[in-house]
């Protein structure tokens, strides 16, 4: 199994940064590639459990790309973890959130079992690509929380209601 990680220090609140991991409009803001989520059940929408099931929809240039994943642990707001199969093995998708000093640190963590030796040894290559794009979708993350917490603030402040959760 080949493991990849990244860490980013977000200046929001751990429940406001856990929301841009889990409402689908807010993950948009970060991860350009999803188009939607699809729930076997509507309810599973705000509801997430082990063992839950939903697809993700993505889209890299013109060719959609359809994963079924699965839910192994859901901990609002500290953890999160899926799993999902691939032509090329298991990708298990692990964010782990913690407070430090009024900030949220997020580790996200990568696990790729390969399904062939073929797809081994090509991570042997090209696997830098993967720790580069970790690090970008990691970026993004980070920009679009603090984007959005600040903006939430100075409504907040304009109106004098404080709603960012």
């Amino acid at each position: 199994m080949k493991t990849y990680s990244h860490s980013i220090v977000v200046d929001a609140p751990i429940h406001f940064s856990y929301r841009h991991l889990n409402e689908e409009e807010l993950v948009k803001n970060w991860n350009e590639l999803l188009i939607c989520y699809e729930y076997e059940n509507p309810e599973d929408k705000d509801n997430m459990y082990p063992g839950m099931k939903y697809k993700q929809i993505n889209q890299m240039g013109k060719k959609k790309i359809e994963l079924e994943v699965t839910i192994i642990e859901h901990t609002p707001p500290y953890k999160s973890v899926a799993s999902t199969e691939f032509t090329y093995g298991t990708l298990i998708s692990t964010y782990v959130l913690g407070e430090q000093n009024g900030k949220t640190v997020i580790t996200h963590i990568s696990e790729v079992k390969y399904s062939k030796m073929y797809y081994r040894i090509n991570d042997f290559f090209f696997g830098w690509l993967q720790k580069i794009m970790l690090k970008q979708t990691m970026d993004d993350l980070k920009t679009a929380i603090e984007d959005n917490y600040m903006l939430e603030k100075r409504k907040n402040e304009y109106f004098g209601v404080y709603t960012a959760k």
